[in-house]
């Protein structure tokens, strides 16, 4: 005869209560380190990224699709680091592995992320990105809550930047999907960043309000309508010669930015269609970069950043700058070409180029930020964007009197 246990109302109450606390625990348990990566320029460390999730994975793919709460930790190494550069770096990697809508979509998200950052960083700051369920997309910089995104997905448009096709750099994307095998030194050095009492202190003055400042007589109606600039429907996705024409972005995946490149490179009246007719040819596909040339490495005391200043940014010339950045790079890759003798040798690897333009596209100054370790491809990267020179000009839509952007490459041979 079977005996069956049977438990009164109280009992089955506490067991209740006991179950919703191990699933309220669970929900805000801290996320795991899933990787970690340094970025550097020119040679030098600028930050030291953290990859956090609820469930450790190599899978790019799985992490975006992990609905647990997730964490973006950047902690400064450099001596400074330009609000202005790091806003860069998320424009232009979200304008590179972003499908076309989402850019739109989240537009007035990124301004209000970019504007959250009012000067420059320091070395020991640390930046907390936390994607909490239901909640949003909480942005805080050395404890400071500096405001919540509620846009639901902004975080992984943001985490795009770093895990998608199109990192920061060629090792960037791999050393943050390590699945929680960190090194050691590496841990102890980003465990080691902290910052002081007084950049505390400093970074709480980012949350006061400013005074207005005053303004002249407020425009007519017709005036404000005549000086708005429409946002563009469609944002751009980043082509260039390809082989085989890579599948459109979708708004869960975006585009892989650039296949292969043609052997030889057009001249720089030729700008028609690439041959497609190469199968096997060797591909250069872009690694986003962050900083601009002129901004790259700012240890420099008399550096002013406070004396130039952007114009603000705003939706519509996020868009605009976005798209420009983006027929930039079309424009660029035309000139690109694999050196046979790199490919005789096997010779892959990835080179970075910041570009300052003027208003009418021609180029003020080229600093190539990230070389790979074989001179011909170092020497292919400069090459190119002195033959793409002059670039198309900047629309009357962005303000200023030039442009910076980077050029992303990565050459790679066929499997």
């Amino acid at each position: 005869m079977r005996k069956y246990l049977t438990f009164s109302g109280p009992y089955l109450q506490t067991l209740a209560i006991t179950a919703l606390l191990l699933v309220n625990t669970a929900a805000k348990a801290e996320p795991l380190l899933n990787g970690l990566a340094p970025h550097l320029e020119l040679g030098q460390e600028r930050f030291i990224a953290g990859l956090y999730v609820e469930s450790l994975s190599e899978d790019a793919a799985s992490i975006m699709g992990d609905a647990g709460h997730k964490r973006m930790a950047l902690h400064v190494t450099a001596k400074r680091l330009s609000h202005r550069s790091l806003r860069r770096m998320w424009i232009e990697g979200m304008a590179i592995n972003t499908p076309s809508g989402q850019l739109t979509k989240y537009a007035k998200d990124t301004v209000t992320f970019a504007g959250l950052f009012k000067s420059k960083l320091t070395k020991g700051d640390i930046i907390l990105i936390d994607s909490q369920p239901g909640e949003g997309t909480a942005v805080s910089v050395n404890g400071v809550e500096l405001g919540t995104l509620h846009t639901d997905g902004f975080f992984n448009v943001l985490l795009r930047t770093w895990i998608g096709s199109v990192p920061l750099s060629s090792d960037f994307r791999s050393q943050l999907l390590q699945n929680g095998q960190i090194d050691e030194s590496l841990l102890a050095k980003f465990e080691s960043i902290a910052p002081s009492t007084e950049r505390i202190a400093a970074i709480s003055e980012w949350t006061k309000p400013k005074p207005k400042p005053k303004t002249q007589a407020a425009l007519a109606p017709e005036a404000i309508a005549s000086t708005t600039i429409s946002a563009p429907i469609i944002a751009p996705t980043v082509a260039a010669p390809i082989v085989s024409a890579p599948e459109a972005a979708t708004e869960t995946e975006p585009s892989q930015a650039l296949a292969a490149a043609p052997e030889t490179s057009p001249g720089n009246a030729d700008t028609s269609e690439p041959n497609t007719s190469k199968a096997d040819a060797p591909t250069l596909e872009p690694t986003l970069a962050a900083t601009p040339a002129a901004e790259a490495i700012e240890d420099d005391e008399s550096y002013d950043e406070e004396e130039s200043e952007e114009p603000e940014l705003t939706a519509e010339s996020l868009i605009a700058r976005q798209m420009y950045h983006s027929s930039l790079l079309r424009w660029a890759y035309q000139y690109l070409s694999y050196p046979k003798r790199s490919v005789q040798r096997g010779q892959e690897g990835s080179v970075r180029v910041s570009v300052t333009i003027d208003r009418s596209g021609k180029i003020k100054s080229q600093r190539t930020i990230e070389e790979s370790k074989h001179s011909l491809l170092n020497r292919e990267a400069t090459k190119a964007v002195k033959k793409a020179g002059p670039f198309p000009v900047i629309p009357t839509a962005i303000s200023g009197e030039e442009f910076s952007f980077t050029l992303p490459i990565v050459f790679r041979l066929p499997k």
